[in-house]
């Protein structure tokens, strides 16, 4: 699978936010083979995937090795000479495995009304406003503020990291992508 460069540079904090989240889009638009639990969680790998773009979609996911690896890297951080201890990576990862089921979750979208079905709610991209492009340096952020009504609880979530707007994005991304290319347009969603 070859990594398309984004169409516009972020700035230093939206950019170690996609890090994190490890994000990758084919050439052709296709699928990646991670999904975003948490931004201090990170990925889960996707199972399966059917009825992209439809008022059926559904993708499957589920931690594996990989993802505790990746998470316990990022956790367990660097020592003095900049190196992450190997050993507390695979203590760290070993203790995730056993103390995780490896259950499969489930994530459902209906596509044209923008409407996703998650563990953790039933949420409607209900409003997104595209922001003037911010410069910072020699790179352009072109933000789009994303506004999600929680069927739930009938609350509107803003953009943070704690009402799982980043969540919602990488799944609309993933099981809706083509209404996910016409709401964004290339910009940088939040």
């Amino acid at each position: 699978m070859m990594i398309q460069p984004r169409k516009a540079l972020l700035t230093t904090a939206a950019l170690t936010i996609s890090l994190a989240i490890g994000h990758a889009i084919a050439e052709d638009g296709s699928k990646t083979d991670k999904i975003l639990l948490g931004t201090h969680i990170g990925n889960a790998t996707i199972v399966s995937l059917a009825g992209v773009d439809t008022s059926q979609a559904v993708v499957k996911f589920q931690r594996k090795l990989d993802d505790f690896v990746e998470e316990c890297s990022r956790n367990v951080g660097a020592n003095e000479d900049g190196m992450v201890p190997s050993e507390k990576v695979a203590d760290c990862t070993k203790a995730g495995l056993a103390e995780r089921e490896m259950k499969v979750l489930t994530r459902r979208a209906v596509c044209a009304h923008s409407t996703l079905y998650t563990e953790f709610g039933n949420y409607s991209l209900i409003n997104y406003l595209r922001e003037e492009d911010q410069r910072v340096g020699d790179q352009t952020w072109r933000p789009v503020r994303t506004n999600w009504k929680n069927h739930r609880d009938g609350k509107i979530v803003g953009n943070c990291s704690g009402c799982n707007t980043p969540q919602l994005l990488d799944t609309y991304r993933i099981l809706c992508p083509s209404w996910y290319r016409e709401a964004f347009n290339g910009r940088d969603p939040y």
